[in-house]
């Protein structure tokens, strides 16, 4: 019984389907309830594929977050996966942004690439085949894990 009235409940939550309303349901709420990490401590809200999020050509949750997210306490951190798309880029620049595809990160992404690869590979190829397999993959997938 207790599942049941828990489905519902999120259901219900999720029913409206303005985003500022759901945002608010699903973030902001519960958000008041959680006290401030310690020793200077950051939680850290991640949104996956925020381009992928429009609907109708129109990406309300990308205008809530621009909107929204000064909102919340300095202690929130947020962070975002994205194409680089402008519609994204454009509406998020007003917020402090760091991109993580810019040049000076591309090697530390190429090493969890290549780590990612050997975890994955080990036992599945060649021993003395693997160093030369992990970059080529890495060089025909341009070190972006969307391709592995």
């Amino acid at each position: 019984a207790d599942l049941r009235i828990l489905r519902e409940t999120q259901q219900n939550i999720v029913d409206d389907k303005d985003a500022r309303v759901l945002f608010d349901r699903l973030l902001t709420q519960p958000l008041q309830r959680v006290p401030p990490p310690r020793e200077n401590g950051r939680l850290i809200v991640v949104v996956d594929a925020l381009d992928e999020a429009e609907l109708d050509s129109k990406n309300d949750l990308l205008g809530v977050l621009r909107d929204e997210f000064n909102k919340f306490p300095s202690w929130l951190a947020l962070l975002v996966t994205s194409r680089p798309e402008i519609a994204v880029t454009t509406a998020l620049a007003p917020l402090e942004t760091v991109r993580l595809d810019e040049e000076k990160y591309m090697d530390v992404n190429k090493k969890d690439v290549k780590l990612f690869l050997r975890n994955l590979l080990v036992g599945k190829v060649d021993a003395a085949k693997l160093e030369e397999t992990i970059e080529g993959v890495v060089q025909k997938s341009e070190s972006n894990f969307l391709y592995l």
